[in-house]
């Protein structure tokens, strides 16, 4: 076992600090064909309706009108090279590069993105309040065994800022631990704000204006805080459990919801969801990924019941298989969380390893591309969590 490997499993066992990214909008439109149900949540001081889509509850606020629904978005259609790898009971599954294979990938174009090809999360970036950004791509925070060392902003001018978070405390999960408030949830997804939970409140700062505020938050749980799409902050007590209070940045408690991915009729078994759960730029198609347990078929001689992504487009899903080569893995444990889309046919994934990778699939084909490397830090003796704004260039 790896020195990284003891070092995740240590940490997993006192904090299970993955917060999840609930793309209700989502979730709604890629099951909106399915049904439409209506049922009564309490917002603040008003009445809101909460639409019930595949099992998915969505916020709807009094005196507005919810969007039309756009037409389903097929997944790719397979051509002979495109066909699925193997099969799920009656979910396919394709198989996605090893590892030790992802190095020799090619490079997606960089007309297609906004991030740059390589990624350095190292120290000595100016403070963001010496340097100001009004919106970044992404944010990182890099831990050794003492916590974390230094938080670091990519902008979208393509420059580095730190962020000072030496006046923020642990968070409290329910059942008592102690969690390090710089989470996968970090970033909104318009990439203007930083978030932090603390016990009973919320930090933010807003890099447009370069000032910190809080959010009170009463007697809600703070540890798992993430955000929807739209930007509001969602509250869920636990990454199991899918409700709870929705929060605007206002500041302003707007209702409850009870948000779940789409994973009827997917052969999960016991694999169990990690890392955000992203919507494609049109919210027609959403990504999960999950850990081992499902036991999904590998490529031969290839170690049994990888960890997945599921690509769920309107009723159908997708299962990307992650094997490794061999018997010891060169990704980590709970190694690819879903970053985000480039457009609706390409999702991007974190492959968390020594030299980390995000990898970017073409869903329903053989078609994997490098859109960025992640450097800057030392494996083994530190560890890192990445928050990413939505990846598609805006406009």
């Amino acid at each position: 076992m790896t020195e990284q490997r003891l070092r995740e499993l240590l940490r997993d066992a006192v904090a299970d600090e993955q917060a999840v990214d609930l793309a209700g909008a989502a979730w709604e439109r890629s099951r909106r064909t399915l049904r439409r149900t209506r049922v009564a949540v309490v917002a603040g001081s008003a009445a809101a309706v909460a639409l019930i889509v595949g099992g998915v509850a969505v916020l709807e606020l009094p005196g507005t009108t919810p969007e039309p629904a756009p037409a389903p978005v097929a997944p790719p259609s397979a051509t002979s090279t495109d066909v699925p790898d193997a099969d799920l009971d009656g979910t396919p599954v394709w198989w996605a590069p090893a590892g030790d294979e992802e190095a020799r990938l090619s490079t997606v174009d960089r007309s297609r993105t906004e991030l740059p090809a390589r990624i350095d999360v190292s120290a000595g970036a100016p403070d963001v309040s010496q340097s100001p950004v009004s919106r970044a791509l992404a944010v990182f925070a890099v831990f050794d065994d003492d916590g974390a060392e230094r938080v670091v902003l990519l902008g979208d001018d393509g420059a580095y800022r730190s962020l000072d978070v030496s006046g923020l405390g642990q968070v409290t999960k329910p059942n008592g631990y102690r969690l390090y408030p710089e989470t996968d949830s970090m970033l909104s997804p318009d990439g203007r704000t930083v978030m932090f939970p603390q016990d009973g409140h919320l930090e933010l700062y807003d890099l447009a204006a370069g000032q910190w505020r809080r959010i009170e938050t009463g007697p809600h749980e703070t540890a798992f805080a993430t955000w929807t799409p739209q930007g509001q902050i969602f509250l869920p007590r636990s990454t199991a459990l899918t409700s709870g209070p929705l929060f605007e940045l206002s500041g302003r408690l707007v209702g409850r919801a009870d948000l779940h991915p789409p994973t009827e009729g997917v052969p999960l078994g016991q694999a169990e969801r990690y890392g955000p759960t992203r919507s494609s730029p049109q919210g027609d198609v959403v990504a999960q990924s999950w850990s081992m347990g499902a036991q999904a078929p590998v490529p031969p001689g290839a170690p049994p019941d990888p960890e997945l992504l599921v690509v769920t487009p309107g009723d159908q899903s997708l299962m990307l298989a992650l094997p490794e080569s061999d018997a010891q893995p060169v990704r980590w444990k709970q190694c690819c969380p879903v970053t985000g889309w480039l457009d609706e046919a390409t999702v991007v994934y974190e492959s968390r390893k020594a030299t980390p990778q995000l990898i970017a699939w073409t869903i329903g084909t053989h078609e994997f591309q490098t859109l960025s490397t992640i450097v800057g830090f030392t494996a083994g003796q530190e560890f890192y969590v990445a928050s990413w704004a939505d990846l598609a260039p805006p406009g």
